[in-house]
């Protein structure tokens, strides 16, 4: 009878333990490569911020979250790895100038596609953190990490329903 409840026992704690997958479950080369970067921009001084950011920016790291922003769904660019089943993906660089003026240019995995530069005015909103964006772009991205080498973006996509985290580097001028 003690066998039968120490059995029982047992496949209770292991029917558990499984309905659980994230615990304990390693993190992918990827999350940890984006888990450093952020952790290297956390706590940026907001208050300069805006005028740190001016230069030319290149995506680095372009990746989907779970609805949690918990665990990397899918990935496109990981810190300059492309996922070569993105097929017609294309990337950005942004420059940004001191006078609160900049431009976006498309960058395709496919270099026929037109990569003529969108302009826009831009301004940070330090209080809720976000960079917003007017003029031929009109979008606002929450700023959730800066170190004047990298620039951490989130958003929600709302046209593929996802969660994004974009990360540009700041290239030589």
């Amino acid at each position: 009878m003690k066998t039968k409840v120490l059995i029982a026992l047992i496949a209770m704690v292991v029917a558990v333990a499984c309905e659980s997958p994230n615990d304990g479950q390693q993190k992918s080369k990827h999350e940890q490569a984006v888990e450093n970067i952020v952790a290297q921009c956390q706590n940026f001084d907001a208050t300069t911020f805006a005028q740190e950011l001016p230069g030319v920016w290149k995506l680095d790291t372009d990746v989907s979250y779970d609805e949690n922003w918990a665990r990397i769904t899918d990935w496109r660019l990981v810190t300059g790895e492309y996922n070569n089943e993105c097929i017609g993906w294309h990337g950005t660089t942004y420059t940004f100038t001191a006078d609160s003026k900049g431009s976006i240019a498309p960058w395709y995995y496919f270099p026929n596609e037109d990569q003529t530069p969108l302009v826009f005015d831009w301004h940070y909103d330090a209080e809720h953190n976000q960079l917003v964006f007017s003029g031929d772009v009109k979008s606002t991205r929450t700023v959730s990490g800066f170190n004047g080498e990298y620039l951490v973006f989130d958003y929600y996509d709302t046209t593929n329903e996802r969660n994004v985290r974009n990360i540009y580097k700041r290239q030589a001028e």
